[in-house]
């Protein structure tokens, strides 16, 4: 930013949008509200971009644009004078200045894609913005205006951009002291080139899905991102909630804005963009960090059908980043001394478990069955029949066709069933011995049962019998088993006692864990193919008005249906009409025209412009399952093989022996929350002797 008296960094705070339906856009409408008018940050320049896909089309409105421009209107009780409209080369630009409590104004900006003019999908909106922010608003601009200034030659300046960009996704819950406590890490650690918080899923409905993923994501940060940050680097900073370094994003944004030459480029960078810019940050010598003292909150799948194709997405850009990570080890450690071969074991071995997690489930559900008197050998036949069946429906059948849809739902309801019913045989007699079976026995010798004493009689001794147990002190051994095996989980929530509410959500967590690992490689794999991006693909927009209040005095009326887009001057005010074929505009300087014809031209493109078309992505990815799902399937079977044939010969060595290698991963994971926990101790102690010593003011991001 120009100027002596900007002595801050600017906060770009920049939003990728899709089909969010009313409820998600007011949760991210009010956060932002707050943001902008909070005191806290009222000496920081804020600036937020909202980039929407396939919100315009030929210079119209689309409903779900339409609809945002409506709730920013009500949300920042906005009227027409403070609006400007735009055509643009990538669609169409609104913009309003918001004046507040906040010593100089903000400026919102609003960017609806035409996807006949440039390309989709998040990552494209995030070149669009992060090129904006950086190398047009960031570089010779002030916050209230645009940026002009070139060079004689009629060049732009290139210059190191400062600040920050807070990235997020639009259905998003957060507060002003989440984004402070990300500002202050930053701080603190001038290497963080992103750092990112805890975030948790809230549901539209309370359902047994959502209480998972509450319980998942939990734990999936508490140990997963508590652990990467502790040994090197965390190795993913979620695009729906982190801030960035803008000298850090500057450092990898050409490489970020690469296109795709094969599909695995695909599953890595298109797919996977939060985690690609993570590893090319990471491999430029930044951090990426974790705060969980920073907390936001996200809309998750409430269907069986969202959630597996999102889980799709995520779990193939993971695969494939981590493959990346671990084949480019040397040269991360070589830039990065976070890298260590410590941290290399551990990616390992988590990246061999995450394969064999189906093979591991299936076998254990096989040993609950053995309990019951059926061979484990046939119980994991009869599970890898099942599964063969379902991969083999998932091959032959359109991704997320009906029949696709019912069978997923039924083999997730059926295989948790099954689980849960071993779970409760074993809870009444794990060292053998089964209470149905005894009671069945006392049923079978009362031939008459009409003694209804007798009866209970014998019930009193199956009783008696079954607490005869081995026991240390005068608690069984089982029940021991019980709670060492809880006792990391309830530690869990004692650190995080803000969260304790979590732990009620462990029984549908572990009802369903089993099935969906089972299922979800298998839909992946199978399923690999497909590009689409698994969710918001069905929302629908709430009816709007035809008219969409924007209202622009001493205007240009433009007829964005004809060629020529022939111009009269209107002197009256007058609205847009979000449906109709005539808008009333103001258009761009010649500068930011020309920024954005250069980046669309230069840059993103269109679909079939650069890189591989969709056509051709789709048919590379159909070649790499080819080859993914039978090495899969090999170690799959291998390992169960292995472990049945153990079991029968030497006690299930190895599946002893992974069951303890998931016990050390968690043994890492819970030291590396303790240690996470003593930081975010020490973060929240200089937030507080921030605020004691600077009254609020955000000393943290001067220069």
């Amino acid at each position: 930013m120009q100027g002596a008296e900007d002595s801050t960094e600017p906060l770009y705070v920049c939003t990728t949008m899709y089909q969010e339906n009313v409820e998600e856009i007011s949760k991210y409408l009010c956060s932002l509200k707050c943001i902008l008018l909070d005191d806290i940050l009222s000496d920081v320049k804020v600036e937020t971009h909202l980039v929407m896909d396939d919100g315009a089309r030929d210079g119209h409105l689309k409903p779900y644009a339409s609809q945002l421009i409506q709730l920013i209107q009500t949300y920042f009780s906005l009227d027409s004078s403070d609006s400007s409209v735009s055509p643009t080369p990538y669609g169409v630009q609104v913009r309003w200045r918001l004046d507040g409590s906040r010593s100089s104004s903000s400026m919102l900006f609003v960017h609806l894609k035409d996807s006949r003019k440039i390309r989709n999908l998040k990552r494209w909106s995030q070149v669009m913005y992060f090129n904006y922010v950086l190398r047009y608003r960031n570089i010779g601009a002030s916050i209230n205006g645009s940026s002009d200034q070139k060079n004689q030659d009629g060049t732009m300046d290139v210059k190191e951009p400062t600040g920050y960009v807070l990235v997020t996704d639009a259905d998003m819950e957060f507060t002003v002291e989440d984004i402070r406590a990300l500002l202050w890490s930053c701080h603190l650690n001038r290497r963080l080139g992103a750092i990112c918080g805890l975030t948790q899923p809230i549901g539209h409905t309370t359902s047994a899905l959502v209480w998972f993923q509450q319980f998942e994501y939990a734990f999936a940060h508490w140990w997963g991102k508590s652990t990467e940050y502790s040994l090197a680097s965390v190795l993913c900073a979620p695009g729906c909630f982190s801030l960035y370094r803008a000298a850090a994003l500057h450092d990898v944004i050409d490489e970020y804005s690469s296109h795709v030459t094969s599909g695995y480029e695909s599953l890595l960078k298109d797919m996977g963009e939060d985690r690609w810019m993570s590893l090319l940050m990471m491999s430029k010598g930044w951090e990426v960090g974790y705060n969980e003292t920073s907390t936001n909150k996200t809309f998750c799948p409430e269907s069986n059908d969202e959630f597996f194709a999102q889980r799709k997405r995520w779990d193939l850009s993971t695969l494939s980043n981590t493959v990346l990570s671990i084949t480019r080890y040397l040269t991360l450690a070589d830039a990065n001394s976070n890298f260590n071969v410590f941290f290399l074991g551990y990616s390992l071995t988590v990246l061999l478990l995450r394969i064999i997690c189906p093979a591991f489930f299936m076998f254990q559900m096989a040993l609950g069955l053995d309990a019951q008197g059926i061979d484990v050998t046939v119980g994991v036949i009869c599970a890898m029949t099942v599964c063969t069946g379902y991969g083999v429906l998932c091959l032959v059948t359109r991704h997320r066709c009906s029949v696709q849809i019912r069978a997923t739902t039924f083999l997730v309801v059926f295989i948790s069933l099954i689980f849960v019913c071993l779970a409760v045989e074993m809870a009444f007699d794990i060292h053998g011995g089964s209470f149905a079976a005894d009671y069945q026995s006392g049923q079978n010798d009362n031939s008459t049962g009409q003694n209804i004493n007798k009866t209970w009689r014998q019930v009193d001794q199956i009783m008696r019998n079954h607490n005869k147990t081995p026991q240390i002190g005068q608690m069984p051994v089982h029940w021991i088993n019980i709670l060492i095996f809880l006792s990391p989980f309830l530690f869990s929530v004692l650190l995080h006692p803000d969260h304790w509410s979590v732990i009620l959500r462990a029984i549908p967590h572990f009802s369903l864990l089993p099935a969906l690992q089972i299922l979800l490689p298998i839909y992946m794999y199978c399923n690999m193919a497909d590009q689409s991006w698994g969710t918001r693909e069905q929302n629908r927009p709430r009816d709007v008005p035809t008219i969409c209040p924007l209202k622009r005095p001493e205007s240009e009326k433009i007829d964005w249906d004809t060629k020529n887009e022939e111009k009269v001057d209107m002197k009256e005010e007058v609205e847009v009409t979000c449906s109709c074929h005539v808008q009333y505009l103001k258009q761009l300087s010649d500068n930011e025209t020309e920024f954005w014809e250069t980046l669309r031209n230069t840059v993103i493109g269109t679909s079939t412009e650069f890189g591989l078309s969709g056509d051709e992505i789709g048919k590379d990815l159909g070649k790499l399952r080819n080859i993914l799902l039978p090495v899969v399937m090999a170690i799959n079977i291998t390992w169960l093989i292995a472990a049945v044939v153990t079991k029968k010969t030497s006690g299930s060595e190895v599946f002893t022996w992974t069951c303890g290698v998931f016990v050390a991963v968690g043994i890492i994971q819970v030291l590396s929350m303790v240690a996470c926990k003593i930081q975010s101790f020490t973060v929240r102690a200089a937030l507080r002797t921030d605020e004691e010593n600077a009254r609020g003011r955000a000393i943290w991001i001067k220069r």
